[in-house]
């Protein structure tokens, strides 16, 4: 494989061309979400379309290597930087949940937003100099592509898009996947028509459950988890 030198910059200027490819791809599997007082999630009993008894990884990560989660937004999409947190540090839990990383191989993905905070924005950092900087030899990428709580003139559908790709830091190059694009996913919380918030601390609680879904989503990609529900397409309790 090619061993290329990533800039973010170059990134950003892909994702205008390839955030409606991402929005195409399919949806994964939703799990439950505890429920949030004032927002009504509709959580029990939800699944997406069937179809096989689980959902195979994506790809598989080194266990024995240290490993960072990075979640970037050159574009801006995410309205506030804690989310960017809040995604990330979900996706590592899940990860670390699911024996996929052991804690002492997990490079907290805070000390990859901070290595970022004194870059210049006409000389953004590498992927591979970020993981450099926190001393992780591997950084799962993620790039937000799309966060929102209101899609395609619906009142009120979380919804979040986006794509991830994982670098080796210490050899410089792209290991996963093989196209520059990245792998895109994307995820929507079910909630009922009337539950839009109706205050400020009601929005930020979805956009921060909305954040905790996609961090667990990147995660997912890198574990083999059971199907939710069966065959049926959609079910509501």
């Amino acid at each position: 494989m090619p061993r290329t030198r990533t800039t973010r910059s170059t990134l950003a200027r892909a994702t205008s061309r390839t955030r409606r490819r991402a929005l195409l791809a399919g949806a994964l599997s939703l799990s439950a979400l505890a429920t949030m007082a004032g927002c009504n999630y509709i959580s029990a009993g939800m699944y997406l379309v069937g179809g096989g008894p689980k959902i195979e990884a994506v790809y598989s990560l080194d266990g024995s290597r240290t490993t960072v989660v990075f979640v970037d937004d050159r574009t801006n999409v995410v309205p506030r930087r804690s989310l960017r947190m809040i995604i990330g540090q979900q996706a590592e839990e899940t990860l670390m949940l699911q024996k996929v990383l052991k804690p002492e191989m997990v490079i907290p993905t805070q000390s990859a937003l901070r290595a970022v905070q004194q870059e210049r924005s006409n000389e953004p950092m590498s992927i591979v100099d970020v993981g450099r900087a926190v001393g992780s030899d591997v950084v799962i990428y993620v790039i937000v592509d799309r966060f929102t709580l209101s899609r395609e003139g619906v009142a009120y559908e979380p919804f979040a898009a986006g794509r991830a790709k994982v670098f080796d830091a210490a050899n410089n190059y792209r290991m996963w996947p093989a196209s520059a694009v990245g792998h895109a996913f994307q995820v929507e919380i079910p909630v009922r028509p009337d539950a839009a918030p109706t205050g400020v601390s009601e929005r930020l609680a979805a956009e921060e459950a909305l954040a905790r879904r996609f961090g667990e989503a990147v995660a997912q990609l890198f574990y083999t988890r059971e199907r939710e529900g069966g065959p049926a397409s959609r079910r509501f309790d």
